[in-house]
């Protein structure tokens, strides 16, 4: 059975290992732009509890690299010193911000869970799952806080007048038309348009007039009772 310093050498003659190392340092070199970045989410939350979810995260990424300078330094020996090129980008916006923490988030959860395969079963693992689930946690808590703002995200900022002139125009109820009612002719008006008739309707030829036939008599002494 190998003694802990036996442990390290043989893990130190790793690749794999190396590189994680490699990668911690990078992780922990940028924490001074990360502080950075945390002020300003939190100086620029809208509300109290969203100032008090970044403020956790926050608090959670300062253990993590405390965490991850215990290991560097026990494999290596050395400090991590931190990185003096680092530039803070300020966010288009708040919730840009909380965008790209998200995104960062679930980046995280990938690369150290890569590191987790390269260090040695023990205390070390145990950290990286402790820090895997917190980023997971953050990942969470940084999606409520986009649900909470995506009514500003969605939400337009002016109405144009025209489009307001014509909304108002299609609500506008517009009147059913009717047909006219039609009243029933009164008696004169009738005998009006008969007469009218009379006048414009010729009469008919039955080829008799009357004026001109005669009626003859009848002899009834032949006929039978």
């Amino acid at each position: 059975m190998y003694d802990m310093d036996s442990k390290k050498k043989l893990s130190l003659d790793n690749p794999a290992l190396q590189r994680c190392l490699e990668i911690i340092k990078e992780s922990v070199q940028g924490e001074k732009n990360d502080e950075l970045f945390y002020n300003y989410l939190i100086s620029t939350a809208p509300t109290d509890e969203e100032k008090m979810i970044i403020t956790s995260i926050r608090n959670d990424e300062i253990k993590h690299n405390k965490m991850f300078r215990s290991i560097y330094k026990y494999f290596t020996n050395k400090d991590i010193t931190a990185s003096e090129d680092e530039t803070f980008q300020r966010p288009a916006s708040y919730i840009d911000g909380i965008r790209v923490a998200l995104f960062g988030e679930l980046s995280a959860v990938e690369r150290y869970r890569d590191i987790k395969k390269c260090l040695p079963l023990g205390t070390f693992r145990d950290m990286l799952f402790e820090i895997i689930t917190d980023e997971i946690k953050h990942a969470i808590k940084y999606n409520y806080i986009f649900t909470l703002n995506k009514e500003c995200v969605c939400k337009p900022t002016a109405v144009y007048p025209a489009a307001e002139t014509q909304t108002k125009t299609q609500t506008k109820t517009t009147p059913i038309e009717t047909a006219p009612v039609t009243e029933a002719p009164t008696q004169e008006a009738q005998n009006d348009t008969m007469g009218k008739a009379g006048k414009i309707m010729a009469p008919i030829d039955m080829g008799v007039s009357p004026e001109t036939t005669e009626v003859q008599p009848v002899d009834l002494k032949d006929a039978k009772g």
